[in-house]
């Protein structure tokens, strides 16, 4: 074989080296990410807010099976926000005060029907005897898993800061060579993050039945998770 010839291979395999660095370096680089946006996105989920106290409520008072379908429903509309922000339709809503303003107005109104009930619920149990068992247990009946998948739903829906924590964190963990794909697979770990948290923390609280069982407890549950979400409800409508 002469010398030109093994001269004209010495760049392919360069090339080939040079190639399968950068593919390292991208995977390494992706890797990282992924574990960074993982780690915010859980510290997100553990803080406690709205969707926290949903969970707490519904899974003291109607258990494991009715709590599923509220975090069914929190998780698809994490996908909504996500593919909003993906397609960048949250950048419009978020830029313009009217629409921002009317997002959040909805979502502090329904927030307020929601902690509204749950207080009313609250003290119709505490006022005891047969009025008080009568209306939770007409509750437990119309409760259904539609209207439980509904509610997480809507909760997280007309959260406006879902889309805002997209919008901030993409740039910093998307690459940009396949925007879309990557972008998808970031809401993926949060929607898992978010049903992994709920769910260890719905079948935490159903393991303590028979305490949470007294009406005094229960009571208690619904009077303050009721004034937690009035309370984010009047922040959400006045901010």
């Amino acid at each position: 074989m002469s010398s030109s010839a093994r001269t004209r291979r010495r760049p392919y395999g360069s090339r080939c080296t040079t190639a399968s660095s950068a593919t390292r370096s991208t995977d390494r680089t992706m890797t990282t990410g992924l574990l960074g946006f993982s780690l915010i996105a859980l510290l997100l989920v553990l803080s406690p807010g709205v969707n926290t106290m949903l969970i707490i409520n519904n899974a003291s008072n109607y258990g494991p099976r009715i709590t599923t379908f509220n975090i069914a429903g929190l998780c698809t509309a994490t996908f909504f926000h996500g593919a909003l922000s993906i397609f960048g339709i949250s950048v419009i809503v978020l830029s313009s005060p009217r629409l921002y303003f009317v997002v959040k107005a909805i979502g502090g109104i329904y927030l307020a029907y929601v902690g509204g009930r749950m207080l009313w619920t609250g003290i119709s149990i505490l006022r005891g005897g047969r009025r008080g068992q009568r209306t939770a247990a007409i509750l437990d009946r119309s409760r259904s898993p539609l209207d439980s998948f509904r509610e997480g739903f809507l909760t997280q829906l007309f959260n406006p800061k879902v889309s805002m924590f997209y919008l901030a964190a993409f740039p910093q963990f998307i690459a940009g060579r396949n925007a879309v794909q990557e972008g998808f697979s970031l809401v993926l770990v949060h929607a898992s993050i978010i049903a992994g948290w709920f769910f260890f923390l719905t079948f935490s609280i159903s393991r303590m039945k028979e305490c949470l069982e007294s009406p005094r407890i229960q009571a208690a549950i619904n009077i303050v998770t009721g004034t937690v979400l009035l309370g984010f409800a009047a922040l959400a409508l006045a901010a």
